[in-house]
C-alpha cells in the first residue's frame, strides 16, 4: 500500500528537512519559498501530481505547515482517493528556534515576521483538529538536521 504523508508544522521547524529524509515523491507546498502564485491553483497542481505518484504506486510527502484545516482535509481526499495510507507527521520546534531559522534563511526565503505569528497562533489550533480528522496515523518525528534551500517540486 502507498503511503501519503502531509506535515504540519510552521515555517522553519525542521518539515523540509524531514521530508527530504523521507524516500518518497516529494511535493512541496510552502508557497512563502517557492513563486507568488494563487494558492489553491498550486495546491490543486501538486495534489493532481501526487495523485499520479501515488497511483503508480510512489509514496508521496507533502512539505507545507498544513495549518489550515481545508488543506489537510483536501490532501487527505487526495490520500484516499489513491487508497493510500494517510499519515500526518507533526514537526514540532520552539518558537523561538523557529522564528531564528526563518530569519537565517536567504531574503527571497524568509516568511515575513506577520505570516510567522499567524502561523505561530494557528499551529496549537491545528494540533487540536488533527485527532478528529481520519487520518491512519499521526507521528511526531523530529527533524534531524537543518537544510536550507530545499524547497522544489521532485
Amino acid at each position: 500500500m502507498v503511503t501519503l504523508t502531509v506535515t504540519l508544522g510552521v515555517p522553519g521547524s525542521g518539515k523540509s528537512t524531514w521530508a527530504a529524509t523521507l524516500l518518497a515523491w516529494w511535493a512541496c507546498t510552502d508557497l512563502e519559498r517557492t513563486s507568488p502564485v494563487d494558492h489553491r491553483a498550486f495546491i490543486a497542481s501538486l495534489q493532481g501530481r501526487a495523485t499520479r505518484q501515488l497511483g503508480a504506486g510512489v509514496d508521496v510527502v507533502t512539505d507545507g505547515c498544513n495549518v489550515d484545516p481545508r488543506t489537510r482535509r483536501s490532501w487527505l481526499a487526495v490520500g484516499r482517493d489513491a487508497d493510500a495510507r494517510c499519515v500526518l507527521a507533526i514537526i514540532e520546534c520552539d518558537p523561538d528556534e523557529a522564528l531564528r531559522r526563518n530569519a537565517g534563511r536567504p531574503r527571497g526565503e524568509r516568511v515575513t515576521p506577520q505570516r510567522m505569528a499567524r502561523y505561530l497562533d494557528r499551529l496549537p489550533r491545528a494540533r487540536a483538529e488533527v485527532g478528529a480528522e481520519g487520518w491512519d496515523e499521526i507521528i511526531y518525528p523530529m527533524p534531524r538536521s537543518v537544510v536550507v534551500g530545499a524547497t522544489r517540486v521532485w
